[in-house]
């Protein structure tokens, strides 16, 4: 039958097939040419198109002793492949990935077996094999590298460049595999293949136009592979199949290993994914678990997911992650979720009258009400971690020292002499609440002022407390663009007294702020676009109506007046004012000691909160000083005052030329408002106060006082 059917057989190894060679084969072979060297060093050239037409097949068996069958007509003629027997010769073939190196010295590779097994495979000292990324590299070659790190190149000698490779801790190690082949089965290994590949994430499927494989996850990186290219030439695998460049796919995970000298491009390409939450992540952040499954993590995966997201990769994210094919998390896309609300922990505490339930009291912006108290779940998520409600109010209590920015202004916010009335827990955060329980909690996790947070699973303080100036949806410091806001901006009044659970608010910005005037505020998680999520207003108790530029003059009418507050249980004051009307208002104060100075006939304003009851005193006029200047100067309704007596203008005066050019003093501070004038360059704008006296009666000092403020005031805007 051989005579008959022209077929043969040779026992040899395949030492080349196509541009594949091994170091023994030093004949160029063709397209679709095959060599196999038998055992006397004979080269036998054939056809292999007939057998196959992907050149794989054939490649698989590059290195071993196999028994081919041929046919060849006469002498003259070329072999053509009939059949392959790779069962019945010795073969020994080891692939090891590159995380189960151990090291590499001396032609002696060392790989992990198991965990903690590790065992040694001893390379020929003489005729050894080497293809790195798919073409042979000769024992006198020398290898230019390019140092990942530095991008610099350096030479190597083939022996170096094999040590560089394949030791775990070199700048050049690979991320692929390494194929040993003893094709003897004499226990030392005659081939060994290295393919050291690079990531690249197809964001397009490749047209037939450019044939352009363009980087997802790096801007401006691309890979492209011409089919008609005839300096090079690439393989493309795909879930175990050869696939054309254009049937790449978006989103697929291409790995791709270049020969040394850019001829030859053989590509791994994955499109698995796996769907769940991360359970965890190493403390070195190499490895991950997804759903419970382990897989390593990639070197550019995290910063994708920050940028597309504006989220970390951490536990307890959920999404989509993909897969490349040696199991590394390459990149992901995180579930879209509601924001976490924020909120303001008052307190924190253990309710042992309930078996010892934790609770915290909390103003949750998602609520209408004030501050109230909620119990935690028995486990509960805090900052991305499962715990238990006792350990959380322990969290709470470190977190809260990262807060509370005011007691540094606590004198110039509330008063002198005055700090703000802590918890212990006291802290802004996002909590979720569910059927009346606290199922997920995000504090603060440093006192780090950081620049941005596009996270909207944390909260992070990105402008320290200072007084900022706002206008048009902007703040400013030191005459500086600090941040800005828009309607979807939050703004918590967190009081002085964080105890008072009724006086808590959340306010738009429009409402919270007038162009202008300036407020002691913290920024939270200021995005990319300069626009911050959380704005805590300090004090402002957010039911507190504030003195503004149009909030009317009060005459005071009677003295202060000490009386006991029986819903406060605490003493305070009352008083009558005249304001724009001719009927005398009784307020309380909220206090007992900021309005004990005030006098009949003294000009004020004042802000009040929720209950009325009035705060932040501002004295325009004190009547005592005009009563100085009026005694004995006033005699009968013939002869007035002179209103406009000229003094020098002081900083101490307001630079005002007349004595009685009383200044509206801006939001209650020191300041005034300006304006630029040509011919006085800066000056104040001013609102005056005025009384329409008709008579001062000299014997009568009380007769006087209140004879004065019996007539309405009388307020004009002018500059």
């Amino acid at each position: 039958m051989k005579d008959f059917l022209k077929v043969k057989s040779v026992k040899g190894t395949l030492i080349g097939v196509e541009d594949y060679v091994t170091a023994d084969c030093s004949s160029e072979l063709l397209e679709n040419q095959m060599a196999v060297m038998d055992s006397s060093g004979n080269i036998i050239k054939m056809d292999y198109s007939e057998y196959t037409e992907t050149v794989s097949d054939i490649s698989q068996y590059l290195g071993n002793t196999i028994t081919v069958y041929y046919r060849q007509l006469s002498e003259s003629d070329e072999c053509t492949l009939i059949a392959i027997d790779a069962e019945t010769t010795k073969n020994s073939q080891l692939e090891i990935s590159y995380d189960d190196i151990s090291s590499f010295s001396g032609n002696t590779l060392k790989y992990y077996e198991t965990s903690s097994s590790v065992k040694s495979l001893k390379l020929k000292d003489s005729d050894l094999t080497v293809r790195y990324n798919g073409k042979i590299v000769g024992e006198d070659d020398t290898i230019t590298l390019t140092n990942p790190s530095t991008q610099e190149e350096e030479d190597f000698t083939r022996t170096e460049a094999l040590e560089e490779w394949l030791t775990p801790d070199s700048d050049y190690f690979i991320y692929g595999t390494v194929t040993l082949t003893d094709n003897g089965d004499d226990g030392t290994f005659d081939m060994i293949q290295i393919y050291n590949y690079e990531t690249i994430v197809a964001y397009t499927s490749p047209t037939s136009s450019d044939y352009r494989i363009t980087d997802k996850l790096v801007t401006g990186n691309y890979l492209i592979l011409d089919p008609q290219a005839s300096s090079y030439s690439y393989t493309i695998t795909k879930n175990g199949e050869q696939i054309a460049v254009t049937s790449i796919a978006a989103n697929d995970i291409v790995l791709y290993a270049t020969s040394l000298d850019g001829s030859v491009y053989t590509l791994l390409v994955t499109n698995t994914s796996v769907s769940g939450s991360v359970t965890s992540i190493s403390s070195n952040n190499s490895k991950i678990s997804i759903a419970n499954t382990s897989y390593k993590i990639g070197s550019k995966c995290e910063d994708y997911i920050k940028d597309k997201s504006g989220k970390d990769l951490k536990v307890g994210v959920s999404g989509t992650f993909y897969i490349d094919a040696f199991g590394t998390v390459v990149f992901g896309t995180l579930d879209t979720t509601s924001a976490i609300p924020y909120a303001y922990i008052t307190d924190a505490y253990i309710d042992y009258d309930e078996g010892g339930a934790p609770y915290i009291t909390v103003y949750s912006t998602s609520s209408s009400s004030g501050a109230d108290s909620y119990a935690l779940d028995d486990k509960i998520k805090l900052n991305g971690s499962t715990v238990t409600g006792e350990n959380a109010v322990d969290r709470l209590a470190v977190s809260a020292a990262y807060a509370n920015g005011d007691e540094e202004y606590a004198e110039k916010i509330y008063g002198a002499g005055k700090t703000p009335t802590l918890t212990g827990y006291s802290q802004p955060a996002r909590v979720t609440i569910k059927n009346s329980v606290v199922t997920e909690i995000v504090t603060l996790t440093s006192d780090e002022v950081q620049s941005q947070n596009d996270d909207s699973d944390q909260i992070v303080l990105c402008k320290d407390i200072d007084e900022y100036t706002y206008s048009s949806n902007s703040f400013t410091l030191d005459g500086k663009t600090s941040f800005s806001v828009n309607s979807s901006t939050i703004v918590i009044c967190v009081p002085e007294n964080r105890k008072s659970k009724s006086s808590y608010a959340k306010k738009t910005v429009s409402s919270a702020f007038t162009s202008g005037d300036s407020y002691y505020i913290e920024a939270y998680d200021i995005n990319s676009s300069k626009i911050a999520g959380l704005i805590i207003l300090y004090g402002n108790d957010g039911t507190l109506t504030s003195v503004k530029k149009d909030t009317d003059y009060s005459i005071v009418a009677t003295l202060p007046e000490t009386i006991y507050d029986e819903d406060r249980d605490t003493s305070a004051q009352t008083f009558d004012v005249y304001a724009a009307s001719n009927t005398a208002k009784t307020w309380t104060t909220y206090d007992s000691e900021e309005f004990s100075d005030i006098e009949v006939g003294d000009v004020i304003q004042f802000a009040y909160d929720g209950d009325n009851l009035a705060q932040g005193l501002i004295t325009n006029i004190k009547f005592s000083d005009i009563a100085a200047v009026l005694d004995g100067e006033t005699t009968n309704n013939d002869q007035l005052y002179n209103w406009e007596e000229e003094q020098d203008p002081t900083e101490d005066n307001n630079y005002q030329e007349y004595k009685f050019d009383y200044r509206f003093k801006k939001s209650g501070t020191d300041d005034d408002e300006t304006y630029t004038s040509t011919s006085l360059g800066t000056v104040p704008y001013s609102r005056a106060c005025m009384y329409n006296i008709s008579q001062v009666l000299v014997d009568d000092k009380s007769c006087t006082l209140q004879r004065a403020v019996s007539i309405p005031m009388k307020t004009v805007q002018r500059k």
